[in-house]
């Protein structure tokens, strides 16, 4: 789920349904993007995720922009969690991508891509699972779930 400030609601996905709904408190529930999957809402109030396999950029009322179509290697994305820093930069982990997870930084204003870590190079931290940025922008925190 992901808060946005500026429209005062919460998005939350279906992935079975492959839907980005919208509740606006205390009930209102509505599909607010066909297609869309993991992401969060980034400081500047747009939320930035998955959309029917791209990682683009939404405002409610507009189309989704395509940041990236494909993951940095070329293959479809498997993004599990999202977070934007204030730097205009967003954090993607995903599980088992290849077979140990990887975290990809993709600079949201160059609209590029690029594996920041690769859990198949270091057994210890396989599978980057929870991503966050520190309030400050200078921190990266990144939970690890080593299933060995």
């Amino acid at each position: 789920p992901a808060w946005s400030p500026a429209d005062k609601c919460l998005f939350f996905t279906d992935l079975d349904q492959k839907k980005l709904f919208r509740l606006d408190p205390p009930k209102a529930v509505a599909v607010a993007l066909d297609g869309g999957g993991r992401g969060k809402v980034g400081p500047d109030g747009t939320w930035y995720g998955m959309a029917n396999g791209s990682f683009v950029s939404w405002k409610p009322g507009e189309e989704p922009k395509v940041i990236l179509d494909k993951a940095p290697d070329g293959k479809p994305w498997e993004v599990n969690d999202v977070a934007v820093s204030a730097a205009g930069f967003a954090y993607l982990t995903t599980l088992k991508d290849p077979d140990k997870g990887r975290v990809t930084v993709v600079d949201l204003n160059k609209k590029t891509g690029a594996v920041a870590f690769d859990g198949e190079k270091d057994a210890d931290l396989w599978n980057p699972n929870g991503v966050a940025v520190s309030p400050d922008g200078k921190a990266l925190y990144v939970g690890i779930s080593s299933y060995a």
